[in-house]
């Protein structure tokens, strides 16, 4: 009899930054499933068709560390793999986070002298294998989109030094929230 692995997926949520967690998903643990027999390509495809959206990034949490420490990216086979050898290692369940917006993760670690409601607060601490950004400037999807419009329709470009009506600077925007399905049965 084979030991398969546990794996607990966590999907229809957005990563947001203070404190950084998964936030407003749903998770489900997969069993008695041969991970280690299918490619990377494979296991995304497995995911996308059970919870019928498509994943724009993937991350696992090494069973050893907390999140977000342990937030390790899979976008190629050898990080698969190196995910699959890792969680038989261990041995434990493991927690795989779907992203379905394709957003860069990144944690804001304020100093402890700083003021936790502080929202302009520069990642100074990047997921294994992804670049460092600053979380305060992510614009979601739809505003990118509204914003070329606007500006395909000769409206004027807001610059660095303009501030638009319904923004506060120290406050990051986190619009973009998944929408469930309602087709879906």
């Amino acid at each position: 009899m084979a030991l398969f692995l546990s794996i607990k997926v966590h999907f229809q949520g957005v990563f947001i930054n203070k404190p950084f967690c998964y936030s407003d998903g749903v998770h489900h643990v997969f069993e008695n499933i041969d991970f280690a027999g299918m490619s990377y390509y494979e296991f995304v495809d497995f995911l996308e068709r059970f919870i019928q959206e498509k994943c724009e990034k993937l991350y696992y949490c090494q069973p050893d560390l907390q999140i977000p420490e342990g937030l390790t990216l899979i976008s190629n086979e050898l990080q698969y793999q190196e995910f699959i050898d890792i969680s038989y290692q261990c041995g434990v369940q493991v927690h795989v986070y779907m992203d379905h917006f394709g957003t860069t993760v990144h944690v804001a670690k304020a100093n402890e002298n700083e003021n936790v409601d502080n929202c302009s607060v520069k990642s100074n601490m990047s997921i294994k294998g992804e670049e460092c950004i600053d979380l305060t400037n992510f614009m979601s999807p739809q505003q990118s989109n509204m914003e070329g419009v606007s500006q395909a329709n000769g409206n004027k470009e807001v610059t660095e030094g303009d501030q638009k009506d319904d923004e506060d600077d120290n406050v990051p925007d986190v619009k973009g929230k998944p929408m469930f399905n309602e087709d879906i049965p």
